[in-house]
């Protein structure tokens, strides 16, 4: 049986320090109390992370409308060439109704 820092008994896959935190140690709390509390370069740093993630972001997009934009002009294309071909289907099939119909006469 595991046991908390309090002597107490420790539930499985909770926290040592944290018992009441269903994560094993060290849990997230562990790690939020860890960090330095009053970091100067503390909102640099957020900043440049928040920078960096919205820069993935918008690469991502950019990537994504890309790659959509390539996808309909491609759509566009088959769609042409499908309406192309049915119509040349539709004049075939009544050219051949209308041999049908000169036979049956």
């Amino acid at each position: 049986m595991a046991y908390d820092i309090y002597g107490n008994n420790l539930a499985s896959g909770h926290c040592e320090v944290h018992p009441w935190v269903g994560e094993s140690y060290p849990c997230s709390l562990c790690y939020a109390e860890s960090k330095p509390k009053h970091d100067p370069r503390q909102k640099e740093y957020e900043r440049a992370e928040a920078e960096h993630y919205a820069e993935m972001e918008r690469a991502h997009y950019e990537e994504l409308a890309r790659k959509n934009n390539l996808l309909y002009r491609m759509l566009c294309y088959v769609a042409l060439a499908v309406s192309k071909l049915n119509e040349r289907v539709q004049k075939y099939k009544e050219k051949m109704l209308s041999r049908v119909v000169q036979k049956c006469h």
